[in-house]
C-alpha cells in the first residue's frame, strides 16, 4: 500500500513530497499502529545529534506527504527520549490527533 511517487524498499521508505521532486530516504525505528487507527512513526533516541536532525526532517515531511494523501490514514512522528514515558507520550498523542480531528 504506498501512494504514487512512493515506494518501500525493505524498511527504507522513498518519497517525493508535494513540495519537491528530489527523493528522500528514512527508515523509522518503530512503525507503531495504535487501536485508535493512529499511526506512530516511533524513533528511540539518547542523546541528540545532527542526524536526529536529518531524521526528524525526513519524518516530519514523510508524515506531511501520507496524510496530505489521505489513503492510509492519520500519520504522527515522535522522538522518545526516555522509555519510561513512551506510555503517556503515546495517549497524549491519541488525544492530540482527537481533538485536531473533531
Amino acid at each position: 500500500m504506498s501512494k504514487p511517487g512512493s515506494r518501500i524498499i525493505g524498511s527504507t521508505w522513498r518519497s517525493r513530497t508535494c513540495t519537491s521532486e528530489t527523493p528522500f530516504r528514512y527508515r523509522p525505528d518503530f512503525v507503531v499502529r495504535l487501536t485508535s487507527g493512529l499511526t506512530v512513526l516511533l524513533e528511540g533516541k539518547g542523546d541528540p545529534n545532527e542526524e536526529d536532525d536529518a531524521k526528524a526532517t525526513a519524518a516530519r515531511r514523510w508524515v506531511q506527504a501520507v496524510n496530505t494523501w489521505g489513503g492510509l490514514g492519520t500519520w504522527t512522528h515522535h522522538i522518545c527520549y526516555d522509555a519510561t514515558s513512551l506510555k503517556g507520550d503515546l495517549l497524549r498523542l491519541m488525544q492530540a490527533i482527537a481533538v485536531s480531528e473533531s
